[in-house]
């Protein structure tokens, strides 16, 4: 509640942390809150690119990277970074799932909710991580991911478009030293973490992000990638 949150608010956001990826009936026994105000809650958070639909049956939502969200809310607020940090740390534990189900494909909407969800994956990335750029996107927030990903030994290679308008955001992600090509690409893309994960992009109209986790998939991605990072140019950033 000190980050901007009102207490249904509040309640939902620890209890998909908790549960990680529950139904908006589970939501409901855990929190108490009305279940009218689960499901408006619910898509208002889906609105504001807070959390992620799995569309399964019946439909799951699990938050995007509750601390890194609680952080920007923060900035926000007039608390003290110490003191909200103590009540996150306190407030939001250890997630632990409380029912048998695999977070293997789920679908986002916005730059905001994709950047989130990648300096969240990116958090517990060890080796590789391949982008196939469609759209160049730059906050501190991953930024800061990829540099701390880098220090750990993660090898970074983004393929796509630079041109006047890419070219300041490729630089700044080559001077932590993210690999970067030209390669033409437009209105789709996609990611590769570990060669496990993968996120797909569509952004012709609004980013629609879809992640998949798929070892099979990614090598095949993986392939493609590498197949157009030969007939990539090096540019002088």
């Amino acid at each position: 509640m000190g980050c901007g949150f009102n207490m249904y608010e509040s309640k939902i956001l620890l209890s998909l942390h908790k549960l990680v990826s529950p139904t908006a009936k589970e939501i409901c026994l855990d929190t108490r809150v009305p279940k009218n105000k689960v499901y408006e809650i619910l898509e208002n958070f889906i609105s504001k690119q807070i959390i992620q639909l799995h569309p399964t049956k019946p439909k799951r939502y699990s938050v995007i990277n509750l601390k890194g969200l609680l952080h920007d809310n923060l900035a926000r607020e007039t608390k003290s970074l110490q003191e909200i940090e103590e009540q996150i740390d306190t407030a939001i534990g250890t997630p632990q799932k409380t029912a048998e189900y695999d977070e293997t494909f789920s679908v986002m909407e916005g730059e905001s909710a994709m950047i989130n969800k990648i300096v969240e994956t990116l958090s517990e990335v060890n080796k590789e991580s391949i982008g196939l750029i469609d759209v160049w996107a730059v906050r501190q927030s991953n930024l800061r991911a990829v540099k701390e990903a880098i220090s750990r030994g993660v090898k970074f290679y983004f393929l796509g478009t630079i041109d006047k308008q890419s070219l300041p955001i490729a630089t700044a992600y080559a001077k932590l030293g993210v690999e970067v090509r030209h390669y033409p690409v437009q209105g789709a893309g996609y990611s590769i973490f570990d060669g496990r994960y993968v996120q797909l992009r569509v952004t012709e109209r609004k980013i629609i992000s879809l992640w998949v986790e798929s070892e099979q998939f990614a090598t095949m991605l993986r392939r493609n990638f590498f197949e157009m990072w030969e007939k990539g140019k090096n540019v002088r950033l």
